[in-house]
């Protein structure tokens, strides 16, 4: 179904087919996907995702779509530092979690930007067992935390359906 739509906090869609239509609120549970407009770069599509260890399910960004999707929940903000000299310091900051899930699975919280980097090659190498070769070469770090997404392309393209 195509038209203009919002998504709230909540994770429900604010949605009308035309611009003379009323909003409706739609929940996320209705559909597999939404597919958001970016006039400034490619398309984004956001999926509901159940969350292993999770009660709540989160809306995720879908980054790589195949027999396992790379997800990713990113939260931007602002903190305050006191700072003696010159009273309060502002940054900035994004935080992006990355998730990952086969095809009728809970998704798996993999790390985040923050302190990512001890945690990848222990949780990566044991989410992807199944492949023993990207297993191993994620434990011996031919692929590192930045490589997340050619990890998730090299499961779908040479561990899924049978490979190996």
């Amino acid at each position: 179904v195509k038209g203009e739509g919002r998504i709230k906090q909540n994770g429900a869609i604010k949605f009308r087919r035309n611009p003379a239509d009323k909003k409706q609120e739609v929940s996320f549970d209705s559909v597999t996907k939404v597919k958001v407009k970016n006039f400034y770069g490619p398309d984004k599509f956001f999926v509901l995702a159940k969350i292993e260890d999770k009660r709540k399910p989160l809306v995720l960004e879908l980054i790589e779509d195949g027999t396992v999707q790379l997800l990713l929940k990113t939260k931007s903000g602002t903190s305050y530092t006191p700072n003696s000299s010159m009273g309060t310091g502002m940054t900035s900051y994004t935080k992006t979690d990355y998730y990952v899930r086969k095809v009728d699975e809970a998704a798996v919280h993999l790390g985040a930007n923050q302190g990512f980097t001890r945690n990848f090659k222990l949780a990566a190498s044991s989410y992807f067992k199944d492949c023993e070769v990207l297993a191993t070469k994620i434990y011996n770090k031919e692929y590192v935390r930045d490589d997340i997404e050619a990890v998730v392309r090299y499961y779908n393209t040479e561990c899924s359906q049978g490979k190996k």
